[in-house]
């Protein structure tokens, strides 16, 4: 694998939304910096895809099932990627759903409430600072999102 930027050797990054998009190309690039990734994801063949792209780089990858709506797949995540890696330094919260442009008043309650209902930074934010290294980093990938775009996390 080239290494284009050093930054994250010996690392660990955790990605939601991995099994494409966005989120694909960022747990690519983590891994071309040298870090080991973590791919969270609710799509199978997504995962595959993005664990072949970078292990036929020459990294390493963990596919993971994760639907981020629920704090039970996101806490069993972290703790695989734990138990697989020894640590977690890096997290990009990236899994997010699209909906059809129309006005709010149109929008059906059960719409509301699956784009509401993926909110990686709120459920797994809480679960993946007990986990993190002293120096960890969470980027949430939403200009909207609830945290500012880079945030240093320490443990006491």
């Amino acid at each position: 694998m080239t290494v284009n930027n050093a930054a994250f050797t010996g690392k660990v990054a955790f990605v939601t939304g991995a099994g494409s998009g966005i989120g694909r190309t960022t747990a690519v690039a983590f891994a071309r910096a040298g870090a080991r990734v973590a791919l969270a994801d609710r799509s199978p063949d997504g995962l595959r895809e993005t664990a072949r792209l970078i292990e036929e780089a020459g990294g390493q990858a963990l596919a993971l099932a994760c639907d981020v709506t629920s704090e039970d797949d996101v806490r069993s995540a972290l703790d695989g990627t734990v138990e697989a890696f020894g640590r977690l330094d890096a997290a990009f919260n990236n899994a997010g759903v699209e909906q059809p442009v129309k006005p709010a008043v149109d929008i059906e309650k059960d719409e509301w409430d699956r784009v509401i209902g993926v909110r990686p930074g709120l459920t797994s934010g809480r679960h993946r600072i007990p986990a993190t290294t002293r120096e960890a980093k969470l980027c949430p990938a939403s200009p909207r999102a609830q945290m500012p775009p880079m945030m240093s996390v320490s443990r006491s």
